[in-house]
């Protein structure tokens, strides 16, 4: 099984990843928007998603850099990682 199925099905994150799936799916959210919904998300989660290609930055740079209030980081979930909670949640955004 790949790291990003990993993170998606196991743990603590997973739950986290399926909150934050169940509110933007496919839509591009920011760290501050994940904070409101979801109070217990760490920082630190953001980078593991990352790393594990289970997000993605809407403009595909490797790290969010030049961060200001005006321009924050938009993150997407990859294709791969779409594709993994849809099959395994189904699609909650209709």
């Amino acid at each position: 099984m790949s790291h990003l199925s990993n993170m998606i099905l196991k743990g603590d994150s997973s739950i986290a990843i399926q909150k934050i799936y169940n509110y933007f799916g496919g839509k591009p959210f920011t760290y501050k928007k994940i904070m409101r919904k979801i109070p217990m998300f760490k920082r630190a989660l953001i980078t593991s998603m990352r790393e594990t290609k289970v997000i993605r930055l809407v403009n595909r740079n490797k790290r969010a850099i030049g961060i200001t209030k005006k321009n924050p980081s938009l993150w997407i979930f990859t294709t791969e990682a779409l594709f993994v909670l849809q099959k395994m949640y189904g699609d909650n955004n209709e």
